[in-house]
């Protein structure tokens, strides 16, 4: 736990702030979670991440899994919990 808030293990073993619970940036990996576990259920699967960066500093973040599931995350709430790192 760094500065109060849970962590999780980042890429070369460096931990990361993990989103807040309430926040959409937390919804989209919770829903990529969903989506590769399902698809580890059923034994294949065909996942398509993309993000682009829209207007107001937004990133709209879009995973592909059979359904499409879009999410619209402010810079603001990223950069929240990566100065936590």
């Amino acid at each position: 736990m760094q500065h109060g808030r849970p962590t999780i293990e980042g890429l070369k073993g460096r931990s990361i702030a993990a989103p807040p619970a309430d926040s959409e940036c937390r919804r989209a990996l919770q829903k990529l979670e969903e989506v590769v576990l399902d698809g580890l259920r059923h034994g294949f699967c065909e996942i398509t991440l993309s993000c682009q960066t829209i207007k107001e500093k937004k990133r709209r973040f879009v995973i592909t899994a059979g359904n499409r599931y879009q999410f619209t995350i402010s810079i603001d709430e990223i950069e929240k919990f990566d100065a936590c790192a």
